[in-house]
């Protein structure tokens, strides 16, 4: 929704600008790519309800999300739990100081400071867009 709602533009006429053309353009091609993935039927990419439901399509992307508690960066996160089946205090090390090796199948992608800081402590792997590919490509 909030995806959608950036490619659309701008709610006023005040705030268009080059930035917010800029952001516009990018939202509009970040839609396309992930509508031409589903045509697809990739298999890599998922789309969940608020209430972790997977979703065949993205065509009907409205969600009434009125009784859910939480902001929009609560329901993204639970949303990205509900692919962590296991229990992440299994594999936390024996030391304190020693790093924390989880496999995931899931990595959220986005740049907001506080919905990163969110998945770290729920252990959920978050990357910025070009650090993610950079580490997809080594892998």
């Amino acid at each position: 929704n909030e995806l959608d709602g950036l490619a659309k533009g701008p709610e006023s006429e005040h705030r268009v600008g080059g930035y917010s053309r800029l952001l516009q353009d990018r939202a509009r091609k970040a839609v396309d790519f992930l509508e031409s993935c589903f045509e697809r039927r990739d298999s890599y990419i998922r789309a969940l309800t608020s209430r972790g439901n997977e979703l065949e399509s993205i065509s009907f992307r409205s969600e009434d999300i009125s009784r859910q508690q939480g902001n929009n960066d609560d329901l993204i996160l639970s949303c990205c739990l509900h692919y962590c089946n296991d229990r992440a205090k299994d594999f936390m090390p024996a030391k304190k100081d020693d790093p924390i090796r989880l496999l995931r199948e899931v990595v959220l992608l986005t740049d907001d400071r506080n919905l990163r800081v969110k998945a770290l402590t729920r252990n959920v792997p978050v990357r910025d867009i070009p650090t993610f590919l950079r580490w997809a490509q080594e892998g």
